[in-house]
């Protein structure tokens, strides 16, 4: 697995706090509660926007310059259908399916659940991009138990889910 870094897990932040400048003025705003906020309020109407629920997470002020340790995480896109389901697709710059993927995906989910749930929408599917992703391997030897996965196991999940395409 890869190792974490002291400013991993920094997703939260990035989705509940920014730095907001206007006039001058310096406040700090909630990017996802006011998303909740809009939702509730399209949902409650007559009408109900389709495309205009969507978070960046890169941050000029926080990533600009940086070559590494950047996040990985780049954008967020909800959708309310007609019926109001809510639909997520996510875009990663990066991804390490082994070490990260199955984490990602259960943050992903539990977020969506909770954007559902606040805004009173359903839920609905949940797309991750990935602008390009790999298959890390990792083989460790902790306690005698073998854990991770070797670049020919790696390998040969990559060549038998080619085999599922025609």
């Amino acid at each position: 697995m890869k190792r974490i870094t002291r400013d991993w897990g920094r997703y939260f932040e990035r989705l509940t706090k920014w730095t907001k400048v206007r006039n001058g003025h310096v406040s700090t705003i909630n990017p996802l509660q006011d998303l909740i906020t809009f939702m509730q309020a399209q949902i409650a109407g007559d009408r109900t926007y389709r495309n205009v629920y969507e978070m960046t997470i890169y941050d000029p002020t926080r990533d600009a310059g940086k070559i590494s340790n950047r996040q990985c995480l780049s954008f967020l896109s909800f959708k309310l259908t007609p019926n109001h389901r809510l639909l997520l697709t996510a875009v990663y710059r990066n991804h390490a399916y082994i070490s990260r993927g199955l984490g990602n995906f259960i943050g992903l989910g539990r977020l969506q659940a909770f954007m559902a749930q606040q805004s009173g929408a359903t839920l609905g599917s949940l797309t991750c991009v990935s602008t390009h992703a790999e298959i890390d391997h990792f083989r460790n030897n902790r306690n005698g138990t073998i854990e991770g996965w070797s670049k020919r196991e790696g390998d040969e999940l990559v060549r038998a889910c080619q085999q599922l395409v025609p």
